[in-house]
């Protein structure tokens, strides 16, 4: 894109999204938080039924991915968000959309790593559910 081009852009419509990018970022960083304290809560716990033998609590090496993806989630919000503070800050429009490109391919970054760890707690809950219900009570009826 030409200087020129770049002067002509309108810019007020991409403050717009920066500030939707930021506020999109801030809401994932909540939920991944939330995410990661109640799952490492749940792992403090002692008031659910855990799987009594070894190869079984095997599922719960299904939390590191998790815990890495969100963790990698929650920086590159504070990468966003710095970003987003720089924005406001830069008086040079080349450097705003160079900003704004960053933020975007970040908050895409931040949104798939938000989802692989959503999907490994998922694939954790699945096989949870499915011990609980199928082996769990098998070995209940049995006594």
């Amino acid at each position: 894109m030409t200087t020129e081009a770049i002067n002509k852009m309108d810019f007020t419509r991409l403050d717009s999204l920066i500030t939707s990018f930021c506020q999109y970022s801030k809401e994932l960083n909540g939920s991944a938080l939330s995410i990661l304290g109640a799952s490492i809560l749940l792992i403090l716990s002692a008031n659910y039924v855990s799987p009594p033998t070894p190869r079984a609590r095997l599922i719960y090496l299904l939390f590191v991915p998790a815990w890495i993806c969100l963790s990698a989630s929650i920086y590159y919000h504070n990468i966003i968000m710095r970003a987003g503070a720089a924005y406001s800050f830069a008086k040079d429009q080349t450097r705003k959309l160079n900003i704004i490109l960053s933020i975007n391919e970040d908050y895409a970054i931040q949104l798939d790593l938000f989802q692989w760890g959503i999907f490994c707690m998922a694939l954790w809950l699945a096989s949870y559910l499915v011990w609980w219900i199928f082996i769990a009570n098998l070995n209940s009826l049995k006594k």
